[in-house]
């Protein structure tokens, strides 16, 4: 390592740039959730600040959660893998096994790639880290994952500094974590360890810092970590762009600029407005329920009888005499409350929260209450299209190129197949195939149903159909001959029925006979 700069150099460098959203960020959660970004220094038994306000975390936790849902959609895919198109209609014109055609069969072995990698994610436990990953995301703007199967960690903004291109591509990586000293390999102790001090005093934890450098020579990552300036044995590597388990996220994307911008950030000021309120509303209220009484000094009224007197009793006194102490501010905390509640209301909108959107009535239909809260989702589609790129298409080639290593998926040429990632509550992909295809079955004018049917191919559709929904046909659709088989048997069935039995011995007679005749 001698003349180069080090990891932890490196870092440090970098950090500067990083400093102004890092403050930022933590301005974000000191308001919102305190301990997701916490100030530096901080131990566990550091004593986080209390808000006031509770509604900024339940805005923050509501929104994370409907992002969960949407880019992770349980038991079904957040992903979809078409045929470019210029070979999907050089495979329509292939027959393939089964009475089908390519375009067919290999839509059916995507479909089932799918639904593999769609299991991988429900084995891996990746949305307990993808909730904590878009928490960060909505607070502080930023987050780091590490994607490696069963070990994934978010790393927040904190820990981790990034250098990207002028295309906004990630080139440069920094992660600096804690680690033990009895966590490292026996090679790895030797490199680091405190020669002072006896193995069994090896316990402070060490910074372990992780460098990765895009290399446009070779157009791979390289990764390598070092601790004390000095790198660990056995920790260099390469990693192509499809299986490099670290992905950069943020929240938005400025020309320019290596980090995103929180969205918790875009209404900080409505934040801490409700934070003061919250708190002075808190605080005068406070004031206000105090019951304290006033007498007048020299009066015939005695004070500590009318403290011991019990309920109902006779005391001597002048009524006159006696006042209760009153605040004189329900106006201006009438005023502070309703600058609480607008405040809130814009809050609960922006975040998407289900109480800003439902009609207060007795009744409301489910019908309502989402078309009210798609509406309000449209506004989030810039942040959908950017997570869609920036976090499901990364996640989804790196575990497509573990499944294929692993062979449990088929290795389909990477040129000839296209990754569409589904975000948004109406799944882009085949949700709108679906709906098209309603929509031109459901154009057809009723009376030329029976002349256009026959030219539409039923088990073409019925792929389609099922395609679109996500169902896996293998073992569900009969074989054409199949079917052909099947009828021809209906129709015996019927003729037997009505001709009676002694009708279909002599068809199937004449039918062996016609087969016997025909040349060998």
């Amino acid at each position: 390592m001698d003349g180069k700069i080090t990891a932890r150099g490196r870092y440090d460098r970098l950090a500067s740039d990083r400093l102004m959203f890092l403050e930022r960020a933590r301005e974000c959660s000191r308001y919102t959730i305190p301990y997701l970004i916490p100030e530096e220094g901080t131990t566990s038994s550091t004593r986080f600040h209390t808000p006031y306000a509770g509604l900024p975390a339940q805005a923050v936790n509501n929104l994370a959660a409907k992002l969960l849902t949407t880019l992770l959609p349980p038991g079904a895919p957040f992903f979809k893998l078409n045929l470019e198109r210029l070979a999907a209609e050089q495979a329509a014109q292939v027959p393939a096994p089964g009475g089908s055609n390519l375009k067919s069969f290999t839509e059916e072995q995507l479909l089932r790639t799918e639904l593999i990698a769609s299991d991988e994610v429900e084995g891996m436990s990746l949305r307990p880290k993808a909730y904590e990953l878009f928490r960060h995301l909505i607070v502080g703007g930023n987050a780091l994952l590490f994607e490696d199967g069963e070990d994934s960690r978010v790393h927040p903004l904190s820990n981790f500094v990034c250098h990207r291109d002028g295309k906004g591509h990630p080139v440069e990586i920094i992660i600096k974590a804690a680690c033990s000293y009895y966590d490292l390999e026996p090679l790895q102790q030797l490199k680091v360890r405190d020669f002072t001090k006896e193995e069994e005093d090896q316990k402070d934890m060490l910074d372990i810092y992780t460098s990765c450098t895009w290399n446009y020579e070779t157009k791979k990552w390289d990764v390598y970590q070092e601790i004390n300036g000095q790198e660990l044995p056995d920790t260099r590597g390469t990693y192509t762009k499809d299986n490099f388990p670290y992905i950069p996220l943020r929240w938005n994307r400025i020309d320019g600029e290596d980090y995103g911008r929180g969205y918790v950030e875009e209404y900080l000021g409505d934040i801490i407005s409700l934070e003061e309120l919250s708190k002075s509303i808190v605080q005068g209220s406070a004031v206000a329920s105090r019951i304290i009484y006033l007498v007048e000094p020299g009066g015939v009224t005695n004070p500590r009888e009318l403290e011991e007197a019990e309920n109902g009793a006779y005391v001597k006194g002048n009524v006159n005499e006696v006042n209760a102490v009153q605040s004189q501010k329900s106006q201006d905390l009438r005023i502070a409350a309703e600058m609480v509640a607008g405040i809130e209301a814009a809050l609960k909108s922006a975040f998407l929260m289900v109480s800003s959107v439902q009609r207060q009535a007795e009744r409301v239909t489910a019908e309502e209450i989402r078309l009210m809260a798609n509406e309000l989702e449209n506004a989030l589609g810039g942040i959908y299209s950017l997570l869609g790129q920036e976090f499901q298409r990364p996640l989804v080639e790196r575990i497509l190129s573990r499944l294929k290593k692993q062979k449990k998926v088929p290795a389909l040429p990477d040129d000839l197949v296209d990754i569409q990632v589904i975000t948004g509550l109406e799944a882009l992909g085949r949700g709108q195939d679906l709906q098209r295809l309603q929509v031109a079955i459901g154009s057809i004018p009723q009376p030329l149903l029976p002349e256009v049917l026959p030219y539409l191919d039923a088990t073409e559709m019925l792929n389609r159909i099922f395609g679109a929904v996500g169902v896996d046909t293998a073992g569900l659709l009969k074989d054409p001959e199949q079917v052909a088989a099947e009828r021809q048997q209906a129709q015996m069935q019927q003729m037997a029925e009505k001709l009676g039995p002694q009708a279909i011995q002599q068809a199937g007679a004449m039918a062996q006979a016609q087969l016997q005749e025909q040349p060998q």
